[in-house]
C-alpha cells in the first residue's frame, strides 16, 4: 500500500511541480442520519492548450507528453437527513453533486443569514451608500456639462431603500441557502423553480 507521502512524491515527479498538502480536515455526516459527502473538483484533468496559464505537462503511462488542466476549484458537502426526514438515497445523491457544482459555480460565503458577520453587513452597506453617492455626483456632473440642470439632491429615504435593495442583493449572493439554484437540471425531484432552496425540504448541509 502507498503512503500519502509516497503519492505526494509520485505526483511532484510526474508534473514536475513542487506539491506540498497545506491543510487537513475531516468531514463526517451524523451516525444513522443516512447521509453522504460529496465532493466536486473543476477541470479536474481535462486536455488545454499548453499555450494557457492553467495548463501543465504531463507525462503519461505511455511516456507521451500532452498539457492537462489541473482543477484548481472544488468544493465538498456533507448532507443528512433533517429530524424526522427519510429521503431516498437518490435524492441526497441528486443534490449532493448538484450543491457541489452549484458551490463551486456561485462561491457562497456563507450557509445561512445567521452566519454572516455584523461587521461585514455594515462594511457592504456603507460601501453601497458610497457608491451610490459617487454615481449621483457622476451623473449630475454629466447633465451640467451637456447644458442640462443638475440633478437634485438624493433624498435620504430614496437612498436607504436603494441601499436596502442593493443590499438584500448582496446577502443573496452570499449565502448559499438564499441563492438561486442554478444547477436545479442536476437535482431531478418535484421542485418547478430555480429559486427553490433545495436545503429546507428534508435536508441540512
Amino acid at each position: 500500500m502507498i503512503s500519502v507521502g509516497d503519492a505526494v512524491l509520485d505526483a511532484i515527479g510526474s508534473i514536475k511541480e513542487n506539491l506540498q498538502i497545506r491543510s487537513v480536515a475531516r468531514i463526517t455526516t451524523a451516525s444513522g442520519s443516512g447521509g453522504s459527502v460529496f465532493g466536486y473538483v473543476h477541470s479536474l484533468v481535462e486536455k488545454a492548450d499548453p499555450t494557457t496559464a492553467d495548463a501543465q505537462i504531463v507525462a503519461t503511462d505511455s511516456k507521451e507528453v500532452q498539457s492537462v488542466v489541473m482543477g484548481r476549484i472544488g468544493s465538498i458537502v456533507s448532507l443528512a437527513a433533517a429530524t424526522g426526514k427519510s429521503p431516498a438515497a437518490a435524492e441526497i445523491n441528486s443534490l449532493g453533486s448538484a450543491l457541489t457544482m452549484h458551490i463551486v459555480a456561485s462561491s457562497p460565503s456563507h450557509l445561512i443569514r445567521s452566519d454572516v458577520p455584523e461587521s461585514a453587513i455594515a462594511k457592504e452597506r456603507e460601501l453601497i451608500r458610497a457608491t451610490a453617492a459617487t454615481e449621483h455626483e457622476k451623473k449630475s456632473a454629466a447633465a451640467v456639462a451637456s447644458g442640462k440642470p443638475a440633478l437634485p439632491e438624493l433624498k435620504a429615504a430614496a437612498l436607504d431603500r436603494s441601499v436596502d435593495g442593493k443590499l438584500k442583493k448582496w446577502l443573496t449572493e452570499q449565502i448559499l441557502s438564499e441563492q438561486s439554484f442554478i444547477v436545479c437540471w442536476v437535482y431531478h425531484h418535484h421542485h418547478t423553480t430555480t429559486t427553490t432552496n433545495p436545503l429546507t425540504h428534508g435536508l441540512t448541509h
